[in-house]
């Protein structure tokens, strides 16, 4: 499978783990909140989807043969910097990383509200995310 494809496959994948999450988070807060479940079902599920998110990026990275990241943290800054994505949106990649890292490391106990709006406000980034690469991978042969 070409790169192209392979990020465009990396998507379908990331859509799937969202629509998902859309299945099975509660329809409000405090529902959330109070099902263990669902609740776990969303962490591992978002955990998920903004890995694909990390993927498309060092696929893209390598696609370009831009420069090669020490960490995964810098993902969004290069690609910011190579204008294939805004630095807007590279902060709210990085700020998914944070999140994520919470999810997987349990750093600190995490804010179920805060998580819950996360589900609810924050979709539109991989959305957006997707879109921009989409528009950039139209540019290259």
């Amino acid at each position: 499978m070409d790169p192209k494809q392979r990020i465009l496959a990396k998507f379908t994948e990331m859509n799937r783990y969202l629509h998902e999450l859309d299945e099975f988070l509660p329809a409000t807060s405090r529902e959330y909140r109070s099902q263990t479940l669902p609740k776990r079902a969303s962490e591992k599920t978002i955990e998920l989807a903004i890995e694909c998110v990390y993927d498309v990026m060092a696929m893209v990275i390598g696609l370009e043969k831009i420069q090669m990241p020490e960490e995964e943290e810098s993902f969004a800054r290069i690609l910011a910097k190579h204008n294939i994505i805004d630095k807007d949106l590279a902060m709210r990649v990085q700020a998914m990383r944070g999140f994520r890292n919470l999810l997987v490391h349990r750093y600190a106990k995490i804010d179920d509200a805060k998580a819950y709006k996360f589900f609810n406000e924050e979709m539109g980034d991989f959305k957006e995310f997707e879109t921009k690469i989409i528009v950039f991978l139209k540019t290259k042969k």
